[in-house]
């Protein structure tokens, strides 16, 4: 009985110890985050006292077309679910409410001002990344509602 007793206590001794060890205190806490604070900062201002003209601002020609391809089709894809919810909501039986009328056009003319966006893009005065993350995320957003419209 007295060996088990003392296996328990010097389980959980050893048990409270390792966590005690590896439980970092809040101070060296505090100091980490002040460390990763600094970092991003500094990381923030190399990015702004990046050359505006650099060669990573700007798509290669290639990269580009690659791009505008796939942005073009998946816009094509949006126009035709746009057809197929306007359809979809003037089937017999179905009455075409104000609010979704309005909805409709609201992602008709989303649709047509990134055709616009993507057409009116110059790559050499812009910044490509900045550029191409504004539109996947419109994209991305418009997408979302059509598939939320069309359930």
């Amino acid at each position: 009985m007295k060996k088990s007793i003392l296996t328990a206590a010097l389980t959980t001794l050893m048990a409270v110890f390792t966590f005690v060890a590896c439980h970092s205190t809040k101070e060296e806490k505090l100091e980490d985050a002040q460390e990763n604070l600094q970092d991003a900062k500094q990381d923030l201002k190399e990015a702004n006292n990046a050359d505006p003209n650099a060669a990573s601002n700007n798509a290669t020609a290639d990269e580009w077309k690659a791009y505008k391809r796939d942005i073009e089709l998946r816009i094509d894809q949006n126009n035709g679910r746009i057809q197929e919810l306007k359809m979809k909501v003037k089937k017999p039986g179905q009455v075409l409410d104000n609010m979704r009328e309005k909805k409709i056009k609201d992602l008709e003319d989303r649709n047509a001002r990134l055709r616009a966006k993507l057409d009116d893009y110059k790559n050499d005065h812009s910044d490509w990344a900045v550029f191409k993350a504004e539109v996947d995320k419109e994209v991305d957003d418009l997408q979302k509602d059509l598939d939320d419209a069309l359930k």
